[in-house]
C-alpha cells in the first residue's frame, strides 16, 4: 500500500511497509488524540467510491487496528501511518495514542510536481492540501 503526501508544491509518494520498517527503533512516545483532525476524506477521492462495501472494508481495518501498535508521524507531524487506528481511538473515545516520528523522512519512491497531481487526481489533491494544511 501506497500513501501520499503533499509538501510545499510537490507530492511525495511512499510505500508504507518500507516506512514501517525505517521506523523501527525509533522511539515511542504518547500524544494526544485530539491533536489530529479527523474531518477529512483520506481513504475514497479518486481511488474508490464511499460505497457500503468500501466503508464497510474501512471499518474491518478500524475493527482490527491495534492500538499498541504505534502510529508513524512525518518529520513535519504528519500521519504516515496510521489512520485507521486514529479513526478506532476516535469511535472508544481513547484520548491519547503511541506514535513515533521521523527527524528525516526517509526517500520517497516518487516525487511528483503538485499541479500535475491534481490535474489527474483533483478529489485526492484536494485532500492532500487539507492534510498539509491541517497537519493530519
Amino acid at each position: 500500500m501506497a500513501i501520499a503526501r503533499k509538501f510545499g508544491d510537490k507530492v511525495y509518494r511512499w510505500d508504507v511497509p518500507d516506512l514501517q520498517a525505517a521506523a523501527v527503533g525509533l522511539p515511542v512516545q504518547e500524544t494526544s488524540t485530539a491533536r489530529f483532525n479527523l474531518d477529512v476524506d483520506a481513504w475514497f477521492g479518486e481511488a474508490c467510491l464511499p460505497t457500503i462495501l468500501n466503508v464497510v472494508h474501512h471499518m474491518k481495518y478500524i475493527d482490527s487496528a491495534d492500538l499498541n501498535d504505534p502510529i508513524l508521524l512525518s518529520a513535519e507531524g504528519h500521519v504516515f501511518d496510521g489512520l485507521h487506528r486514529l479513526a478506532k481511538c476516535s469511535l472508544e473515545g481513547v484520548q491519547t495514542i503511541k506514535y513515533q516520528q521521523f527527524a528525516t523522512n526517509p526517500e520517497p519512491l516518487e516525487i511528483l510536481a503538485f499541479e500535475d497531481f491534481r490535474k489527474a487526481k483533483p478529489l485526492i489533491a484536494a485532500t492532500l492540501v487539507w492534510m498539509e494544511k491541517n497537519m493530519l
